[in-house]
């Protein structure tokens, strides 16, 4: 049945959401380890139960998603710590994944010393890799008006290339073909040829491909994308770069003078902290090091100076003249503002503030300021995803928050 398989889906997902919520503390170990046991359980357990199911063709993948749905959708307020979830779902792909292709490489160098796989074979595994990449660009120019009509960013001939040429085969072309081998293998039916000899060829041919692609297309990816100028991508991109490292710039400084200011205010040179701090790196072997030394020679007066100055000022001026910005020169910026490369910078901006506004979001969640299990909380986090979608487009979260709060609260009140 093709509705059985997303129904026991949304029904484990509501077990796992429901256990979820009942181990929710949020300073308990034993909760966290809890939800991520959970997480586990439903996950293989749905694709379990859907997959041995008597009950028509039931899909274990649709099982799963459905599953996953739910959960996203749902337990995010009660999860204790996303960190902790994030790690081990990582090292658990990491892990499977390296199984996969450990398995499929014993499988390909026993199909390749077998009497069943034999130059014939190899010449088939080159021709089905050319037909594959000659199938991925038909699709990608037939689907590229579409595409195009997608928003405003148009697909160019450079990048429609490397869509076809970046089309990397990995595990899920290796996990079908050894569900393909045991099915073979463990079937009664009369094949044309014998069974084990299909199964080594089709291993070694959906490998082959695969290993050629890992062998030929991933190595030459990143030249190709230097050649096209595709590194970086549009001006806003660079812009974005050049964001990311001023802010950093930023945060360096104000570190590096927030240590000054603690040492002259406690009047002790905590050297021993620097070699523990990154940010505090370029400290090492400098006269800043020691600012309670440095202020003895250079005398009281800029000492006293430096403790009146602001431990924190990420946001204004420090000490250096070129990290702040006084109105002068805001409206020299404003004047200058009006060029087609300034306008191509706006999405890069509009993008930075909106990731800082989640971060803070995430933030005020975590300490309790934003209530976890609120719907109201859950439409802050969704204004920030749907107004990325759209950056050629003023900032317009607010409004997105404004519509679904209204909506919410029209429907609870009718």
């Amino acid at each position: 049945m093709i509705f059985f398989s997303p129904c026991l889906g949304i029904l484990v997902g509501a077990i796992a959401v429901f256990w979820m919520k009942k181990a929710s503390r949020r300073h308990s170990k034993t909760d966290a380890l809890v939800q991520l046991s959970v997480l586990l359980v439903a996950a293989y357990l749905g694709f379990f139960l859907s997959d041995n199911s008597k009950i028509g063709q039931a899909s274990g993948i649709l099982t799963t998603v459905a599953c996953a749905a739910v959960i996203s959708f749902r337990a995010w307020p009660f999860i204790v710590s996303r960190e902790a979830i994030e790690n081990v779902w990582a090292t658990a792909e990491h892990v499977l994944i390296t199984m996969i292709f450990s398995v499929v490489g014993i499988l390909m160098s026993r199909a390749k010393l077998s009497q069943n796989v034999n130059g014939r074979d190899v010449l088939n595994c080159i021709i089905l890799y050319l037909a594959v990449f000659a199938i991925r660009a038909v699709v990608v120019f037939v689907c590229r008006p579409f595409m195009n009509c997608m928003g405003p960013h148009k697909v160019t001939n450079k990048e429609s290339v490397f869509l076809i040429w970046g089309g990397l085969r990995g595990v899920i072309a290796i996990a079908l073909v050894l569900f393909v081998k045991s099915v073979q293998s463990g079937s009664n039916r009369t094949w044309p040829h014998d069974r084990d000899q299909q199964a080594e060829q089709i291993t070694f041919l959906v490998g082959g491909v695969v290993f050629l692609t890992l062998l030929v297309n991933a190595p030459t990816a990143r030249p190709m994308l230097k050649c096209f100028g595709l590194v970086y991508g549009t001006a806003a991109d660079k812009y974005k770069l050049q964001i990311v490292d001023h802010v950093m710039m930023r945060i360096v400084r104000a570190a590096e003078d927030a240590y000054e200011a603690t040492c002259l205010k406690l009047k002790h040179d905590a050297v021993d902290i620097i070699r523990h701090c990154s940010l505090l790196e370029r400290l090492n072997d400098s006269s800043r090091a020691t600012p309670n030394q440095l202020a003895l020679t250079d005398g009281a007066l800029k000492a006293n100076a430096k403790t009146e100055q602001p431990v924190l000022a990420i946001a204004g001026t420090v000490n250096d003249e070129d990290v702040g910005f006084t109105l002068d020169m805001i409206q020299e910026h404003q004047s200058k503002a009006n060029g087609v490369q300034d306008i191509e910078k706006l999405p890069a901006l509009r993008e930075v503030f909106l990731r800082v506004v989640q971060a803070q979001y995430w933030a005020m969640i975590k300490s309790g300021e934003l209530p976890r299990k609120s719907y109201d909380t859950l439409v802050l986090i969704q204004s920030i995803d749907k107004a990325q979608d759209k950056l050629e487009e003023p900032l317009h979260d607010l409004l997105i928050v404004r519509e679904g709060l209204a909506q919410a609260h029209g429907q609870c009140s009718g």
